[in-house]
C-alpha cells in the first residue's frame, strides 16, 4: 500500500543504505526481503524503490539500540570472565 505521498518524505535505496550503515546492495535485498518496507516503487522492471525516511531512521534507531545491548552483554560476560 502506499502511503499518503503529501506527509512523506521519500528517500532512495542509496539514502536509505547510508543511513542505515549497510550497502545500496544490502538496502535492495533486504526491500525484496520485506526486512525494509518500500513505500514507493517506480513501474518498470528496474523502477527504483522509495522509502519513508521517517520509517528508515526508525529502523536505524532500532539496529543501534539492537548493537549496544549485545555490546554491553558482552562486556558484560566479559568482565564475568576475567
Amino acid at each position: 500500500m502506499v502511503s499518503d505521498m503529501s506527509n512523506t518524505r521519500h528517500i532512495t535505496s542509496s539514502e536509505a543504505a547510508s543511513i542505515l550503515g549497510i550497502s545500496q546492495r544490502t538496502a535492495i535485498r533486504w526491500a525484496d526481503e520485506g526486512r525494509l518496507r518500500v513505500d514507493v516503487k517506480v513501474p518498470g522492471p528496474t523502477g527504483a524503490r522509495l522509502f519513508d525516511q521517517a520509517e528508515v531512521w526508525a529502523l536505524a534507531t532500532k539496529r543501534l539500540a539492537e548493537q549496544e545491548a549485545r555490546t554491553a552483554a558482552a562486556r558484560h560476560h566479559l568482565e564475568d570472565v576475567a
